[in-house]
């Protein structure tokens, strides 16, 4: 997803996405996307901030001067924005919501998405989209970790599991054990009860997969099904996930190469727009 500015582009959007795993950036130009950089969060916003603004300025030699607008999104966009402020002085830096950045990420990578998962480090989301590209309606779940990548990161503690793994062994299960908590505490105290009572690791994740995605499923509903559906965030990685969302829903879920990615993606195209429409 990155490639050399070219000397022909001359109007350049920079997008970031503060999210409490990942802080992503992207850059886009001349219809397409120039550059990309991911790096860990690990709780300090400021750092990952930099790091992704170093990174795709240093390996793809990108000046200061470079950006002609810049657009902040996720629950960290007010640092970030701050931060872009203070080091791009004379680039007006905006704020939007993961929701439209999202949408917007989406879209560009297939107008036909109507409907986008977006299940990110500590939230849960479902948008609905129009045939422009715009929000019409959505659904989000903030208040519990339930289905969350920082839930399956607890999850895979719990059982000492790396996350990869994790996902492995519930893809390769049988038959589920069926897991009636989602609230993060309750549901490792139930899992440590079922491996006390000698039950499989497979069954056991493959019962946790089924109830979040049912969770999920319901949000979807909620918001109204249209389809094509497309998965963005970190956990669109999570294949057991996927799959069993896909069950539910008995069709294919698009997932983009890199759906962590869609966020930043949606930012920069907003800051592109925004630049075009104030030029």
């Amino acid at each position: 997803m990155t490639s050399m500015l070219s000397s022909a582009v001359t109007e350049i959007g920079l997008g970031l996405d503060s999210g409490s795993t990942t802080t992503k950036a992207v850059v886009f130009g001349n219809g397409q996307i120039l550059a990309s950089a991911i790096t860990p969060t690990l709780g300090d916003i400021v750092q990952a901030g930099k790091t992704v603004l170093g990174r795709v300025q240093a390996e793809h030699y990108y000046r200061e001067d470079k950006f002609s607008r810049i657009v902040t999104t996720g629950s960290g966009r007010t640092i970030l924005a701050d931060i872009c402020s203070k080091k791009f002085k004379k680039i007006p830096v905006k704020m939007v919501t993961e929701i439209t950045c999202h949408a917007a990420g989406a879209f560009y990578l297939n107008p036909k998405i109507r409907l986008v998962v977006d299940i990110g480090g500590q939230d849960s989301k479902v948008i609905k989209i129009s045939e422009m590209g715009a929000v019409s309606s959505f659904v989000m779940n903030d208040k519990c970790a339930a289905g969350t990548g920082r839930f399956f990161e607890i999850m895979a503690g719990a059982l000492r599991l790396e996350l990869e793994e994790l996902v492995r062994i519930a893809l390769r299960a049988r038959r589920s054990v069926e897991i009636t908590n989602t609230c993060t505490v309750f549901a490792e105290s139930e899992i440590i009860s079922h491996l006390a009572a000698g039950r499989s690791k497979s069954s056991i994740l493959l019962g946790l997969h089924e109830s979040i995605a049912q969770r999920i499923f319901s949000l979807m509903r909620a918001v109204g099904i249209e389809k094509p559906v497309a998965m963005t965030g970190g956990v669109a990685n999570n294949r057991a996930m996927v799959r069993e969302i896909e069950r539910r829903l008995e069709d294919r879920i698009l997932i983009p190469q890199k759906p962590e990615l869609a966020g930043a993606l949606g930012a920069a195209l907003l800051a592109e727009r925004l630049n075009r429409q104030y030029k």
